[in-house]
């Protein structure tokens, strides 16, 4: 049974968004009405119903981008109506309402928003409070943004660096296998929409277990960066190289026939066989290779490769394979 996707952070922060400032929204709502002032009430009413239809529609469609843009003009948008309408007394609701931007899209995007709401709300503010008042109103909401921009942009390096570790193999630099499943569903993808064609290139070293009991793993290590830098040397400036543990890489080959790629393959077998990785005993790879199928899912696709690989290893290893 397949599990539902785990959602990423954008989205949980839009829906958590969402879902709060509704219900902080509710009850003032309640509170307006039975006060009769309707206007307010019904304002309140409308941004409870934008503020939850947003996020009902990223938590359906998993679409974060576009909605966020679209709630943080709304919410902005709200708070300068109910300013104007309410008066000055809610101006305190523009502090948490410019930090949320912050956290819907880009800083430099949130920055600018904000900036134009403030000059927006100048004119409701100057009629009802002194000079003096406004001056730190809007020193206050400068002073805001800067620590929210600060805060924000500071999180974004921070995630986008841990994005980037997350997605690296350690030892070799190269992609890892969580890398490699992006690649493919993003192929998979683009495959349906455009026709395009790719290959998967499995490559495995051979008896790489006795290297490591022979020689070490810290040998065994050297031998695997070694073979990483002749592979990255020798694929084209389209293909990718991940590293799906142990022993095992593989190259996504993008735009790549059947013929193309095994091509590729040979010359990439040729290359280590004939590089001394080890004085002893020349190290040598076999591998597996398979174009893409329409329809075919990431999963049976890279099945298909690992099988032409197990081809190859079964019939004598130092060789090329091709999946079916």
């Amino acid at each position: 049974m397949m599990l539902p996707m785990k959602r990423s952070t954008e989205e949980i922060i839009t829906i958590t968004l969402s879902a709060s400032g509704a219900l902080a929204i509710i009850p003032f709502a309640v509170i307006r009405f039975f006060r009769g002032e309707l206007l307010m009430g019904c304002i309140d009413i409308f941004l409870i119903l934008g503020i939850s239809s947003i996020g009902l529609f990223v938590w359906w469609t998993r679409q974060v981008r576009i909605p966020g843009m679209v709630l943080t003009i709304f919410i902005l948008s709200g708070l300068v109506i109910i300013i104007y309408v309410g008066g000055a007394s809610l101006v305190h609701w523009a502090y948490p309402t410019m930090v949320a931007a912050f956290f819907l899209v880009k800083p430099r995007e949130a920055t600018a928003f904000n900036l134009l709401v403030m000059v927006l709300l100048i004119p409701a503010l100057v009629q009802e409070i002194s000079r003096l008042e406004l001056v730190i109103i809007l020193a206050t909401l400068i002073l805001n943004n800067v620590f929210a921009y600060v805060f924000a942009a500071r999180m974004s390096e921070h995630r986008q660096h841990l994005s980037f570790l997350a997605e690296r193999d350690p030892l070799t630099g190269i992609g890892n296998r969580r890398a490699l499943n992006a690649s493919l569903e993003d192929i998979i993808v683009r495959q349906q929409s455009q026709n395009i064609t790719a290959s998967l290139l499995v490559l495995d070293l051979d008896h790489f277990k006795d290297v490591n009991d022979n020689y070490g793993h810290g040998k065994g290590d050297q031998i695997l960066i070694k073979v990483t830098e002749i592979v990255s040397s020798k694929v084209r400036v389209a293909d990718d190289l991940y590293r799906l543990g142990g022993e095992e890489f593989v190259v996504v080959a993008l735009g790549a026939s059947r013929e193309a790629a095994s091509n590729l393959a040979e010359q990439l077998r040729s290359s280590v066989e004939t590089t001394e990785l080890l004085s002893e005993r020349p190290v040598t790879i076999s591998l597996g290779v398979a174009e893409i199928k329409r329809g075919e899912s990431p999963e049976d696709w890279l099945h298909r490769a690992d099988a032409a690989l197990y081809e190859a290893k079964r019939t004598g290893r130092n060789r090329v394979c091709l999946a079916n």
